[in-house]
């Protein structure tokens, strides 16, 4: 059982990993979005007004940078790895709620090794994690947890409050 909470504990780290790199994605593809649609609107607007001929080259390179930042979704396959780190996430998830439901209310060998294997298998099927940004994100993951600890000793205190308390204990140290 003592493995079986280790792998869990990692399993939820990685879950935690998968959401926020799909968090991520999701950020840029809305901002690219975003700077497509407006950026679209504006130089269909700029169509119809009289521009000065300095500015018709800046006109021109917002025009240019519009399409070209166009490109980008379709170049980084956002849709795909999205969808990817979302199918990571709800892998994980079910093996960590298998996991806990096994830790909670004991189970025979046989079924821990199932879980054990099954844990194998959603390590093998889901994306890697990029060695550049784990340690930034196990930091996140472990924030949140210590975050999650002190929210449910205190649920009345800010939750600025918390973090401000937590740092300040861990400079202290």
């Amino acid at each position: 059982m003592e493995t079986l909470q280790k792998l869990y504990k990692v399993a939820d780290q990685t879950r935690t990993i998968h959401s926020l790199l799909r968090d991520k994605l999701v950020f840029i593809e809305t901002l690219v979005l975003v700077y497509v649609t407006v950026g679209s609107a504006i130089s269909a607007m700029l169509i119809f007004a009289p521009i000065s001929p300095s500015y018709e080259m800046w006109v021109g390179i917002f025009i240019a940078s519009i399409f070209i930042v166009s490109l980008i979704p379709n170049a980084f396959d956002f849709k795909q790895k999205i969808l990817e780190r979302s199918l990571a996430v709800n892998a994980w998830g079910k093996w960590v709620r298998d996991a806990k439901s096994l830790c909670d209310n004991g189970g025979t060998s046989d079924e821990v090794k199932h879980i054990s294997d099954q844990y194998k298998v959603v390590m093998d099927e889901t994306p890697l994690i990029p060695d550049r940004v784990f340690n930034k994100y196990k930091q996140k993951h472990l924030q949140k947890v210590a975050i999650s600890k002190a929210l449910s000793e205190t649920p009345f205190r800010s939750i600025r409050e918390i973090k401000k308390s937590l740092k300040n204990d861990d400079l202290s140290k």
